[in-house]
């Protein structure tokens, strides 16, 4: 089914708007491609084509949305936009605007339900009959329509109650607590989070995976420079990577004397 994506008005004031008209184009294409989990599949060959920007701008964009911003309203991962993911990357504020969203549609579908109320309760007035002794169909016809009005707005309210309870519970993030403090590098652990919820790894595989990974020489080079982003590591499942078997030293005769 086709992804919709709400673009707030408010992008003509943020950061974003005072980069070169290249990363805009490819900011909000990525927007348009992302998906209900702010994941965008693609690679940079392809996502300058969708945009229809030269390879080396959309190159350029990915770097200076992955870079930090200093003067982003939004102070999470550093003011980065997006992160590396397993397949392309991931919208890191996608959450948060999400629920704006959501919110401004509830606003909306309030809005339109009490107008049809109103308009229900409006059926009788001083302009379409008046209401006499000798006019008993008009208040007969009153007491229908407020009656049909209570009756529909008792379903709307159980209905919406079914829905509430028909809502499945809030996943849980057990066993988190344990990986972030075991995952020797502590960037962007809403988004590790978030991932944690949506796949339920198991906490024993993980940090058994951790206890060798760890000690990998591409984890303990240049201070670390090079461990994965914890969303990243999640995302890609990395502990399920299976542990490198040790070299086999190489066979040398031994001299007779």
């Amino acid at each position: 089914m086709p992804n919709y994506t709400k673009l707030f008005n408010s992008i003509v004031t943020s950061t974003i708007w005072t980069e070169d008209d290249k990363t805009r184009i490819v900011w909000i294409t990525m927007l348009a491609m992302s998906d209900q989990n702010g994941e965008v599949h693609a690679s940079i060959p392809g996502l300058a084509r969708v945009s229809g920007v030269f390879l080396a701008d959309c190159e350029m964009a990915i770097t200076k949305l992955s870079s930090p911003d200093a003067y982003s309203r939004t102070p999470d991962n550093e003011g980065r936009r997006i992160s590396l993911i397993d397949g392309g990357w991931e919208l890191l504020n996608h959450r948060k605007y999400r629920a704006m969203a959501s919110r401004e549609d509830e606003k909306k579908s309030n809005a339109k339900r009490q107008e049809r109320f109103r308009t229900r309760h409006a059926i009788v007035t001083d302009s379409n009959g008046s209401i006499t002794p000798h006019n008993g169909k008009v208040t007969e016809s009153l007491h229908i329509a407020e009656a049909k009005a209570d009756t529909e707005a008792k379903a709307d309210t159980e209905a919406k109650a079914d829905t509430e309870n028909t809502k499945p519970k809030k996943p849980t993030a057990e066993g988190f607590d344990e990986f972030w403090n075991t995952y020797p590098n502590k960037t962007g652990k809403a988004n590790a989070l978030k991932i944690w919820i949506r796949d339920k790894p198991n906490l024993e595989t993980v940090l058994n995976a951790l206890s060798w990974q760890s000690k990998q020489e591409t984890w303990t080079k240049d201070n670390g420079q090079f461990i994965p982003h914890p969303s990243t590591y999640l995302n890609g499942k990395r502990y399920e990577d299976e542990k490198p078997k040790p070299k086999a030293q190489p066979f040398r005769p031994q001299s007779c004397l």
